[in-house]
C-alpha cells in the first residue's frame, strides 16, 4: 500500500478554520438577490449540488485517512471534512429558503436527481475515481471562489447578508483548496484519470445546474425574456475580462505540475479575515 512521505502543502498565513456563521438571520429574502436574475439562479442550482456534494467530497477523502502518515496533512484532512460538513447544513438551509419562494420542485431535484448521481458514482466507480472527481470540483469550487473574493464586481448591488454567504463559503473553499489534490497526488493519483475526470464532471455538472437554472427562469416567465437576456448580456459583457482571467485559472489544471496553490490568494483570504475582525468590533462597541 503506498504511504504518503509528502508533506501538506498549506501555505504560512493560512489556517482551515471551520466557522459556524449564523445565516437564518436573513429576512424578507428578495426573489433575486443578485440584481442579474440568471445569476442568482446559476448560484441557486450550483448550491443545489452542495449538500450532497459535500458529503462525497468528506467520504471520498475519508476513504484514504489510513494511508497518510504527514501529521499536518492529516490535521488539515480534519479541517477539510469540518469545513465541508458546515457548508452542506448552509447550503441545506440556503436551498430550502429559494425552494419557499416558489419552487417547489427544487426538493425533488435534490432529493432524487443529485443524490441519486452520487450514490450512483460511489457505487460504480473506484476510490481512486471519487478522490479525482473531488479533486475536480474542489478546483471548480476554488477557482470560483477566488474569483469571489478577487473581483467584487461579481456581487455588484448584491444583497449584502446573501454576499457573505458566499464570500464566507468563498474563503473556506480556498483555506482547504489544496487537501483533496495533496491526499490524492500522496497516494499516487493518475494525472490522466484526473485531468479526464475534470472534462467530463465539468461537462456534466454544467449542463445540470444549467438545467436547474432554466427551469427556475421558466417558473419566472424569464425564460428568453428580452429583458433578461439584455440584462445578462450586458452584465457579461462588462466583466468580460474577469470571466477571462478565471477561465486562465481554470485550464491551470491541465498541466503535469499544476497545484491549486499556484493560484495563491491569501491576500484575499486574509483580506475578508480583517474585514470579519473589523465588523464583530464595530457591533460590540
Amino acid at each position: 500500500m503506498h504511504t504518503s512521505l509528502q508533506k501538506s502543502s498549506l501555505p504560512s498565513g493560512v489556517t482551515i478554520e471551520p466557522r459556524r456563521m449564523d445565516f437564518q438571520a436573513v429576512t424578507n429574502k428578495p426573489r433575486y438577490w443578485h440584481p442579474v436574475a440568471a445569476f442568482t439562479h446559476i448560484l441557486t442550482a450550483a448550491s443545489l449540488f452542495f449538500p450532497e456534494g459535500e458529503r462525497f467530497f468528506v467520504r471520498s477523502v475519508q476513504n484514504y485517512e489510513h494511508d497518510i502518515s504527514d501529521p499536518q496533512l492529516r490535521k488539515d484532512m480534519a479541517g477539510f471534512m469540518q469545513q465541508e460538513v458546515i457548508h452542506g447544513e448552509e447550503h441545506e438551509r440556503f436551498n430550502y429558503d429559494i425552494a419557499d419562494q416558489g419552487y417547489p420542485y427544487l426538493y425533488g431535484i435534490e432529493r432524487f436527481l443529485v443524490k441519486g448521481v452520487f450514490a450512483n458514482i460511489r457505487r460504480f466507480t473506484s476510490r481512486q475515481v471519487q478522490l479525482a472527481l473531488t479533486v475536480c470540483l474542489e478546483h471548480v469550487t476554488a477557482t470560483l471562489a477566488g474569483a469571489l473574493l478577487k473581483y467584487p464586481q461579481l456581487m455588484d448591488d448584491a444583497e449584502p447578508q446573501y454576499r457573505e454567504i458566499w464570500n464566507w463559503h468563498a474563503v473556506e473553499e480556498s483555506e482547504h483548496k489544496a487537501v483533496a489534490y495533496d491526499v490524492y497526488d500522496a497516494v499516487g493519483g493518475s494525472y490522466w484519470i484526473r485531468v479526464t475526470t475534470l472534462v467530463l464532471s465539468s461537462l456534466f455538472f454544467l449542463g445540470l445546474v444549467l438545467f436547474v437554472t432554466g427551469r427556475m427562469l421558466h417558473t419566472d416567465a424569464k425564460l428568453f425574456n428580452r429583458e433578461m437576456v439584455r440584462e445578462t448580456k450586458e452584465y457579461v459583457s462588462e466583466r468580460m475580462w474577469i470571466f477571462k482571467n478565471v477561465g486562465k485559472d481554470f485550464i491551470q489544471f491541465f498541466k503535469r505540475d499544476f497545484h491549486p496553490w499556484q493560484i495563491d490568494n491569501r491576500d484575499d483570504i486574509e483580506a475578508w479575515k480583517k474585514q470579519q475582525v473589523a465588523y464583530a468590533e464595530q457591533h460590540q462597541g
